[in-house]
């Protein structure tokens, strides 16, 4: 009783390759996640009448994605051959001149990403591939790509 809401279906997408599997992300006002294996969608949620941000650069399946909120929205999505940040104004930019939009590879070959996770500040990437833990220099201005930090886990993953 006294329960009326009802979910309703705003936008839908239909992929080549299965994604409920990978890990999505989402803000405020964007919802990123892979789209046909290799690319990240990218839906402006403030902006329904808008087609989504389609970002290519992978050749591999994206396996994670995460996000960052504020003044600098930034999207980070990651594969077995790079880990890629993109800049969404940027990007949505580069698409409203006719331009390719393009990200930054930060990282490369670290195999199967599962997680990922933007630092607050924007400049860090935490990468998580099997029993490794990687921190990427994340800063899109500096054009530098530099492992900061790598560790080894010695916990087996947990199996259900």
């Amino acid at each position: 009783l006294g329960c009326h809401n009802l979910v309703s279906e705003v936008r839908s997408a239909v992929s080549s390759s299965p994604v409920s599997h990978i890990q999505l992300a989402c803000t405020h006002q964007y919802c990123a996640f892979p789209l046909n294996g290799n690319e990240l969608c990218i839906w402006n949620t403030a902006a329904l009448c808008e087609q989504p941000l389609i970002l290519k650069g992978h050749h591999q399946q994206i396996t994670a994605v995460a996000m960052s909120d504020g003044r600098q929205c930034l999207a980070c999505s990651a594969s077995q051959d790079y880990v890629i940040i993109w800049n969404i104004h940027d990007c949505t930019q580069a698409v409203h001149h006719g331009l390719l939009p393009h990200g930054l590879v930060i990282g490369t070959l670290l195999g199967t990403v599962q997680h990922l996770g933007i630092h607050p500040n924007k400049q860090l990437v935490v990468a998580c591939a099997g029993a490794r833990v990687f921190i990427l220099n994340a800063e899109v201005s500096d054009f530098k790509t530099k492992l900061i930090c790598s560790s080894v886990s010695y916990f087996n993953p947990l199996r259900t």
